[in-house]
């Protein structure tokens, strides 16, 4: 699903860097540093979208050099531990198209280089092959000083507010940075949103943590690059095994969780038909309903060891195993709540597998195995739901809780299968250049 990054920090002379470096890496073009004489050629740089580099002057947008403008930078800071550019960079939804997300960048950047009156320098990368494949995302570079025009020449002027220390910023009556970072994350999930919402998907970002939401879920933590890589290679890391466990018990607080809904909507309801069987009793009483025939009884199924990742694969099991549990307790008249409890369960497996084979339809889908692997758990979960959804009329124990998770469940199927429809289609195509990727946790930032 879409998800929420954005972070940001300044190009520091301090820390061996320079702007017209990083603007040639990340525009991958070539840039010769006027100060040190370096020349900086990332021409063959492979991934690069879209770039642009702009200014807004008299409410206009007005393209400009980018070798012009990061010599300025570099040349309009003196001191030895100059800020000289600040790189913000931003995960772009795969959900939306590559001209959305063009659409998307644009917008963002428009508003920052209004807002901050800076000039701008945006590359939009592909995901790294060999990593996942949902990690679109751009790089933008903007200036520590607010940048004009004059007599058609680029002026660097005073430092943004963005870059004044808090002690200045607090007599100017400003936000402090931190503050000011924060507004920023909210602009870009609201623009993300909205972006998302014009194209008619039904997904949301949150620039909030996990905390500040009120949610449960854990937080994984950052890998870095070189953990990443050996993670790629198939060598576990202490980071990787820590998101791992986070994984688990984020899972494990979902079905938790949604049992504790499902127990108060349970009680809820409860009292409801207490109250109602209490009005009924002043009622004449209604017309007997003929019992419906029985029909065949299920049978008990075992589930197949496919190749899909360690918490699919349990799922995939548990779900088996709480089918089977229905058909005993059908054939053993288990009461009908009892009999609730365990179809709840069931659904809520459906809807968890759903959601985790359309995941790793993003991570593995070019992989024909792993396609077949998930076609075939698509098709025996629709297979096991349509069976326990037919037993739950005969045992008697369907109920509008029941309806409202049987059609959550069967939403989370049929998307997955008009993704996994998507991605067969894409496979098959010849021309198709991108190589499976291998799934990872945390996207990995270029």
């Amino acid at each position: 699903m879409a998800m929420f990054h954005l972070s940001t920090n300044p190009i520091k002379r301090s820390a061996g860097r320079s702007a017209t470096a990083s603007a040639a890496y990340r525009a991958g073009c070539k840039i010769e540093d006027n100060r040190t004489g370096l020349k900086h050629d990332y021409s063959k740089k492979q991934g690069i979208v879209k770039t642009d580099c702009f200014i807004f002057s008299n409410g206009q947008k007005l393209n400009i050099d980018r070798a012009e403008l990061w010599n300025a930078a570099e040349k309009a800071e003196k001191r030895k531990d100059g800020r000289t550019a600040r790189e913000v960079i931003i995960n772009l939804p795969h959900e939306l198209s590559e001209e959305q997300r063009q659409s998307l960048v644009e917008d963002f950047t428009k508003d920052i280089s209004k807002k901050y009156k800076v000039a701008i320098d945006y590359a939009i990368h592909l995901p790294d092959k060999h990593g996942d494949q949902r990690n679109h995302h751009a790089h933008i570079l903007m200036t520590t000083r607010a940048a004009t025009l004059e007599n058609n020449t680029l002026v660097l002027g005073d430092k943004t507010n963005i870059e004044l220390s808090n002690t200045k910023l607090a007599k100017l009556n400003l936000p402090k940075t931190q503050e000011q970072i924060v507004n920023l994350r909210r602009h870009w999930a609201t623009t993300t949103n909205k972006h998302l919402e014009n194209a008619g998907i039904d997904r949301r970002i949150d620039h909030r943590s996990y905390e500040e939401q009120g949610s449960y879920y854990l937080p994984t933590v950052k890998l870095g690059w070189e953990a990443s890589a050996l993670e790629r290679k198939g060598i576990s890391t202490a980071k990787g095994d820590i998101n791992r466990q986070v994984a688990n018990d984020n899972l494990e607080s979902y079905i938790i969780n949604t049992e504790l809904e499902s127990l108060k909507e349970q009680l809820a309801k409860q009292q409801e038909e207490e109250k109602e069987r209490t009005i009924q009793t002043t009622k004449p009483p209604s017309p007997l309903i003929p019992e419906p025939k029985p029909k065949p009884k299920p049978k008990r199924v075992e589930a197949k060891d496919i190749d899909l990742d360690k918490h699919t694969q349990e799922s995939f099991e548990a779900l088996h195993q709480y089918h089977n549990q229905i058909v005993d307790g059908i054939s053993e008249g288990q009461s009908p709540f009892g009999l609730n409890m365990i179809g709840k369960k069931f659904l809520e497996y459906i809807d968890y597998i759903g959601i985790e084979a359309g995941s790793q339809l993003y991570d593995r889908g070019l992989d024909n195995k792993k396609l077949e692997n998930i076609d075939e758990v698509i098709s025996t979960s629709k297979t096991l739901l349509a069976n326990v959804d037919s037993m739950s009329e005969t045992a008697g124990f369907k109920n509008k809780d029941f309806i409202k998770l049987y059609e959550k469940a069967i939403t989370s199927l049929d998307k997955v299968e008009v993704e996994f429809e998507r991605v067969s289609a894409r496979r098959s195509t010849p021309t198709q250049s991108l190589q499976p990727a291998t799934p990872q946790n945390t996207p990995r930032l270029r």
